[in-house]
C-alpha cells in the first residue's frame, strides 16, 4: 500500500488479472474524474480524518475523497489462507486496511476460542500479536548509502536490492516503523477492546516468562495478572497459575503468597469458576506439607529447638526450603515448557 505517492503506473484496475498492484494516494485522487468539470491540480491530506484527501481543480473546485476499507481489504498481503483459518485472514485484512478496532477484537476472539478448547495458546497467536504490533521506529543512524559511483556501490547493488525487497515485504505487511506514535488511529480503538488486547499480549508473554523462570518479570505484572483473571475467566487456566505461583515462590516467598492469595479469592468470587480447580494451587502455597513427598522437604535440623517458629523465624525456614523448592519448580517449568511446544509456542518464532 503506498498512501500520498505517485504510482498509478503500478495499475488502475482492482480486479480482472491474476497480479493486481495499485498506488493509492495523491496521484490517483488526481486522475479521478467524477465531480470536477476541470483537471485536478493539487491535492493534500487531511490532518484530522484517517485516509481522507482533498482535491482542487483548475477553477477552484473542491471535493474531499475518502478510501473505503473495501479497496484496502482487496489489496491486502495474506500468509494464512482463508478457509482453514478464517480469524487470521481476517486480521490480516483488518491490519492492512488499519482497522485495527476488528484487528483486536478478532485476535482476542481467537486467543479465547484456543483456550475454551483446552489449549494454551492459538498456533498463530504469536505471529498475530506481532502483526497487530507496530514496529519500532527506524533510527537514521542505523542505515547509510555509498556514496554514489563508489565501488562499493556497485558491488553490493545485488545485495541492497535483495535486502530492499525483503524489507518492503516485512514493512508493507506490518503496522510500519513508528506507527504507534500516529495516536489518531489508537482513539479510535473502544477502551474495552484495547484492554482486552492488552491482556491477550500481557498473557503470552507472561508465559513465556514463567516458562523461562524470569519471575521478576512476572512479578512486575500482578496488577494487570488480577485485571485479567477479573474480566475473563479463562485468562489463566489453574496449570498456568500454579506455574505462575511456584515460580515466584521459589525467589520471593511473601510476594508468592499474596499473589497466591489474591488470585485463589479471583476465583473463589467468580460464579462461573470452581474453586476446587485451585486445589494444586493451595497446595502450592502450602508447601511443604505432610502430604509431599519426601525428596521435596527440605532436611531435618535435629540440632535446633523444635519449638513452633515465630513471626520472624519464619521466612528463615521458608528460605532453608528454598533449593527444594526450586528443584520442584524447575520439575514443573520443564513439564509446562513440554505443552507449550505441543502448541508451537517456540517453534521459529523467537523470544518476545
Amino acid at each position: 500500500m503506498f498512501l500520498g505517492c505517485p504510482g498509478s503506473e503500478w495499475g488502475d484496475q482492482l480486479s480482472g488479472g491474476k497480479t493486481v498492484h495499485t498506488a493509492i494516494g495523491a496521484r490517483m485522487i488526481g486522475e479521478w474524474k467524477e465531480g470536477y468539470s476541470a483537471p485536478v491540480v493539487s491535492v493534500l491530506s487531511s490532518p484530522t480524518d484517517i485516509n481522507t484527501f482533498y482535491g482542487v481543480s483548475a477553477v477552484g473546485e473542491v471535493s474531499k475523497h475518502t478510501i473505503g476499507r473495501g479497496m484496502f481489504e482487496r489489496l491486502a498481503t495474506h500468509r494464512y489462507p482463508s478457509a482453514p483459518q478464517p480469524s487470521e485472514y481476517h486480521i490480516e485484512e483488518s491490519v492492512y486496511a488499519r482497522d485495527l478496532t476488528t484487528a483486536f477484537s478478532t485476535l482476542t476472539t481467537l486467543s479465547k476460542s484456543a483456550r475454551e478448547a483446552g489449549n494454551v495458546i492459538s498456533p498463530n497467536e504469536k505471529a498475530m500479536i506481532d502483526l497487530c504490533t507496530p514496529l519500532p521506529p527506524i533510527d537514521a543512524s542505523s542505515w547509510s548509502l555509498p556514496p554514489p559511483g563508489s565501488e562499493k556501490l556497485r558491488a553490493g547493488g545485488k545485495e541492497m536490492v535483495e535486502r530492499f525487497r525483503e524489507e518492503v515485504r516485512r514493512f508493507s505487511y506490518h503496522l510500519p516503523p513508528g506507527f504507534a506514535a500516529w495516536r489518531q488511529w489508537y482513539a479510535m480503538v473502544p477502551p474495552k477492546v484495547q484492554l482486552e488486547f492488552d491482556l491477550v499480549v500481557l498473557r503470552y508473554n507472561l508465559l513465556v516468562d514463567i516458562s523461562k523462570g524470569l519471575w521478576e518479570n512476572a512479578a512486575k505484572q500482578e496488577k494487570m495478572i488480577c485485571k485479567g483473571m477479573e474480566n475473563d475467566p479463562t485468562f489463566m487456566d489453574p496449570l498456568s497459575i500454579r506455574m505462575l505461583i511456584s515460580c515466584i515462590l521459589a525467589n520471593d516467598y511473601q510476594k508468592g503468597l499474596s499473589l497466591g492469595l489474591k488470585l485463589s479469592e479471583i476465583v473463589e468470587d467468580t460464579p462461573s469458576r470452581s474453586f476446587t480447580t485451585m486445589s494444586e494451587v493451595i497446595g502450592v502455597l502450602l508447601f511443604p506439607t505432610v502430604f509431599d513427598a519426601d525428596r521435596w522437604l527440605p532436611p531435618l535440623d535435629t540440632d535446633e529447638d523444635t519449638a513452633s517458629p515465630t513471626a520472624t523465624e519464619f521466612g528463615t525456614l521458608a528460605k532453608k526450603g528454598g533449593e527444594p523448592r526450586r528443584r520442584k519448580v524447575r520439575e514443573q517449568i520443564e513439564r509446562l515448557q513440554h505443552v507449550f511446544r505441543g502448541d508451537e509456542l517456540f517453534k521459529a518464532q523467537g523470544d518476545r
